[in-house]
């Protein structure tokens, strides 16, 4: 405690916050302080991220990498306190977000101590199947055969990346009869609502997508009424087969808005 007072002297940022929220709420210490903590990071982030397209820039891009970690913190204070439904709904909309494998994790061991034991197992697959740091997964691996799932099944890792795909993926109205890509930029307010698109290259065909996506419906959980915004970039993709959709790169991934 000592050292987390000195850090907040040096930088009071979210990541601090957050920080000392995370560890309190891993060693499950001072539950009451590691919730002001998560709360606080998670408010301060979501009000940072006052986006408008004509003016985005690359630092923008990290709100999208940051608030699910915030949040993810927050529903792990709340999974500690036993509040579990508030820590479904944050690790939900982390795990939506980022699809990343700690949080997936988390969102496991909630869905197992809730008894949804079939949950548990396709939600500890998920986190398994593409982990950015295999050698942090291994308690996830031993959570999983706990319960009887697979952990080394090749089938299962095929039928997890679709699944983990088909998250990020919308089919839209067809732009163009053609086959064509192009890259896209959407501002997402609360509700999953889209707020502005902005065209970033591609095919010059998929201009029009613009205003497709306008009036297309996308699922971003928002589990609190904070201002958040999210800045995402995806690719529209058409063929003169299947049609068209669109794919959200997962925000780690990406690196600049031009």
């Amino acid at each position: 405690m000592t050292a987390y007072k000195k850090a907040l002297e040096l930088d009071t940022s979210p990541s601090i916050f957050n920080d000392i929220g995370y560890e309190l709420a891993d060693a499950n210490k001072q539950l009451p302080l590691a919730l002001e903590c998560a709360q606080k990071a998670v408010h301060d982030e979501e009000d940072s991220g006052k986006l408008k397209m004509f003016e985005v820039k690359n630092e923008d891009l990290r709100y999208s990498s940051t608030l699910p970690a915030y949040r993810d913190t927050l529903g792990w204070v709340y999974f500690r306190m036993g509040t579990y439904d508030k820590t479904e709904s944050y690790l939900q909309a982390a795990w939506v977000l980022s699809q990343a494998e700690v949080i997936g994790d988390h969102l496991g061991q909630v869905y197992e101590i809730e008894h949804k034991k079939e949950q548990a197992i396709r939600m500890y697959q998920l986190a398994l199947t593409a982990p950015r740091n295999p050698e942090s997964m291994k308690e996830t691996k031993a959570r999983l055969e706990h319960l009887g799932g697979a952990a080394n099944s090749g089938s299962f890792h095929a039928g997890a990346n679709e699944e983990l795909n088909k998250m990020r993926t919308v089919n839209l109205e067809r732009v163009t009869p053609e086959a064509a890509t192009a890259e896209l930029l959407i501002i997402f307010g609360p509700g999953s609502k889209v707020e502005e698109v902005k065209f970033v290259s591609g095919s010059e065909k998929l201009k029009g997508g613009e205003k497709v996506l306008n009036t297309t419906a996308f699922h971003l959980p928002f589990p609190d009424d904070g201002p958040t915004k999210l800045l995402r970039r995806g690719i529209l993709s058409c063929s003169a087969i299947s049609g068209c959709s669109f794919v959200l790169y997962l925000p780690d991934s990406v690196r600049s808005v031009n």
